[in-house]
């Protein structure tokens, strides 16, 4: 994104989403359109550690379509902010896994063979998800 803060500030109407002043942050960074949204038209697009903005698509000044990783996802792979991944559904594979990563909480069980949406990405490759119904936990990306 290479748009002024006014301008993007403009751009972001309420129909697009709305601004937030952390989105300000991410005007000069690439990101990954993770979602395009139609009705009035919005990209969500994630800027790793920064989060995961709608924004208006004349906001968004240059696209490339690579599959090249952007500089946030080489240290923790392909999951980026905003992706819907499924946990893996088996209990006694999962808590092994835990170890040194968050840990274990019996609660954690409830969202086994469930899909959640990648909320954050931590310095280890820990995955925080929010899982509906659930609550948010950190998982071992593994």
């Amino acid at each position: 994104l290479k748009v002024t803060l006014d301008r993007a500030r403009m751009l972001q109407t309420p129909r697009h989403g709305d601004w937030s002043d952390q989105m300000a942050f991410c005007l000069d960074c690439p990101g990954r359109v993770v979602e395009t949204l139609s009705s009035p038209p919005r990209a969500r697009v994630s800027h790793g550690g920064l989060g995961t903005f709608l924004w208006n698509p004349a906001a968004i000044t240059r696209a490339v379509s690579t599959a090249e990783p952007l500089p946030f996802e080489e240290q923790h792979g392909p999951i980026v902010v905003g992706d819907e991944v499924l946990l893996c559904a088996s209990q006694d594979q999962v808590v092994p896994l835990q170890v040194g990563h968050g840990g274990w909480s019996t609660r954690m069980a409830h969202c086994l063979g469930r899909y959640g949406r990648v909320a954050t990405l931590n310095n280890r490759g820990d995955v925080r998800l929010d899982m509906p119904g659930c609550g948010a936990f950190l998982w071992n990306p593994a």
